[in-house]
């Protein structure tokens, strides 16, 4: 890469830094971190993924009549083959545009949400991460399968918005420290609670996993998603791969039979 093409990187970069700065994903010390934007309406935010295109300070789509008519209709699910099921509710910000499901007094269960710029931003709840006074957990399959099937909602708004590249896709896991990390495919054994230190614990405060795409290929949805996953693990200090099935129908490959919308 040429001197001229590292200065551009850098100022790219510069500009996704300040997108992320406003939703609270940056420092991972920070009480607050993840919890920028829209993602303040899901009291319970587990796990965020944020994609950002080449320009966040764009205001690129309008959340007129025909756009809500299309951001509600169906999506087919790449994983099960099903509508996804991201939310029956529309409910817009001065940022971005949310289907969600609905949990009272305005918040939300989970979301996805086109920014304005057209960008993506998904907040998952307790499907994927959930805590308590004495304990917190990570669901390892569901969260995969989510960045998949988010990561796929994608394409669709790359084309119907026509949104320009590089992008850079961000996954917050919030809450993680001495988390441990369970729900996986066939095969693999769930943790035990009682017997810490058989699990995989996380030591860090959060998590925050970045990756940069200067192009997005035919299966790069599935390719980021198992990407994060394996990250994901190493975060939890282990090297296993538990999104794939040890065994069974889907062995060796992403457990298809364990995922579900619910």
């Amino acid at each position: 890469m040429t001197t001229e093409e590292l200065l551009s990187m850098d100022r790219q970069r510069e500009r996704w830094d300040r997108a992320r700065r406003s939703l609270h994903l940056q420092d991972v010390e920070n009480d607050a971190f993840g919890t920028g934007g829209i993602a303040a309406r899901l009291p319970d935010l587990s796990v965020r993924l944020v994609i950002l295109p080449a320009d966040p300070d764009a205001r690129r789509v309008e959340f007129d009549e025909a756009f809500v008519a299309w951001w509600m209709g169906d999506f087919d699910d790449p994983i099960a083959g099903t509508p996804m099921r991201w939310g029956t509710s529309y409910r817009p910000s001065a940022t971005a545009a949310a289907r969600c499901e609905p949990a009272g007094d305005g918040a939300f269960y989970r979301y996805a949400a086109v920014r304005h710029d057209g960008g993506l931003d998904v907040g998952l709840g307790t499907e994927c991460g959930c805590r308590n006074k004495e304990s917190a957990a990570f669901w390892l399959l569901p969260t995969v399968g989510r960045v998949w099937s988010a990561c796929h909602l994608y394409n669709s708004v790359i084309q119907r918005l026509e949104v320009d590249g590089p992008w850079e896709l961000t996954l917050a896991l919030r809450g993680t420290r001495q988390a441990v990390l369970g729900g996986f495919a066939e095969g693999w054994e769930e943790p035990e609670y009682s017997f810490r230190r058989a699990a995989s614990i996380c030591e860090e405060q959060n998590l925050i996993l970045r990756r940069e795409l200067p192009s997005l290929g035919d299966d790069w949805a599935r390719s980021v998603a198992f990407s994060f996953g394996a990250q994901i693990e190493d975060a939890f200090g282990s090297k296993l791969r538990r999104f794939k099935a040890d065994r069974g129908k889907f062995a060796r490959e992403f457990d298809r039979g364990k995922y579900r919308w619910e």
